[in-house]
């Protein structure tokens, strides 16, 4: 998924976004494609003008400990303990 804000002075930051479950893997290559992407796809209007990005990986803990190698690819990770956490509907 592909999230494009815009701060109040202007910049558009894209967060790209993979999201796992507790079960699978990684397809090979994952993560360097994600970053290859979002290299390419930076600055062009169809993909909202983003300026600078993010990878970001959404999983539960256990599958990002699972494959810690291709996981720290990703330049931020959330887990989804955290966000169920910060979620009324949860508590």
């Amino acid at each position: 998924m592909l999230a494009v804000f815009e701060s109040n002075d202007g910049r558009r930051p894209g967060l790209h976004i993979e999201n796992k479950l507790g079960i699978g893997a990684f397809t090979q290559y994952q993560p360097e494609v994600y970053a290859g992407r979002a290299e390419a796809w930076l600055g062009l209007a169809k993909y909202g003008n983003y300026q600078v990005w993010e990878m970001v990986l959404v999983a539960p803990r256990r599958f990002y400990e699972a494959d810690l190698t291709d996981a720290r690819k990703f330049t931020s990770y959330v887990s989804l303990g955290d966000i169920a956490e910060r979620l009324p509907v949860f508590g």
